[in-house]
Parts: structure tokens; sequence; C-alpha cells
């Protein structure tokens, strides 16, 4: 009997793939922990697996686009004392 040997194809770089929270850390050159605030107030989304995120390419490229030329540390705090009033009125 002959092996069928499937042939590896390489991934279509046009797909999405997922980074990690590290991986987008370093693109962005700030820490993980930034990186945790910016997805637990909702500027950027992630898949969660268990105790690890990842983040779509095409999500992270579409946030690259829509926050370019922000300072992203006023959005996060923007962010959070907006999250923290809606709870001190709810």
């Amino acid at each position: 009997m002959d092996d069928i040997i499937e042939e590896s194809r390489p991934i279509d770089e046009s797909l999405d793939y997922l980074i990690p929270t590290a991986e987008i850390a370093k693109l962005l050159g700030c820490g993980k922990n930034f990186v945790g605030e910016l997805i637990s107030v909702g500027l950027l989304t992630a898949l969660k697996f268990n105790r690890t995120r990842k983040v779509r390419k095409t999500t992270f490229n579409k946030f690259l686009e829509d926050f370019d030329g922000c300072d992203l540390f006023e959005l996060v705090q923007s962010k959070k004392e907006s999250l923290s009033n809606d709870r001190l009125m709810g």
C-alpha cells in the first residue's frame, strides 16, 4: 500500500490570524498590562482562551487606523472615568 503524503501549503498572507497580546505590546511599544487595559475598557477587542487573550490581525489593523494620532493613554483614562461614573450612576 502506498502512503499518501499531503503537501503542506503555505498560509495565505491575506488570511486573518490571531496575535498574542504580548506581540501586540511589542508592536505598540508598550507593556502587556497596557494592552490589557485597552481590552478591558473596550478600545481593543480580543478573543479569550482561558487566561490568554489574542487579537485578530484585522481587528488590530482597524484599531491602528481608528486611533492613529491619538494619545492612547488619555483614551484609556477617559474610558476608565466614564465606566466609573456609569457604575456610580447605575
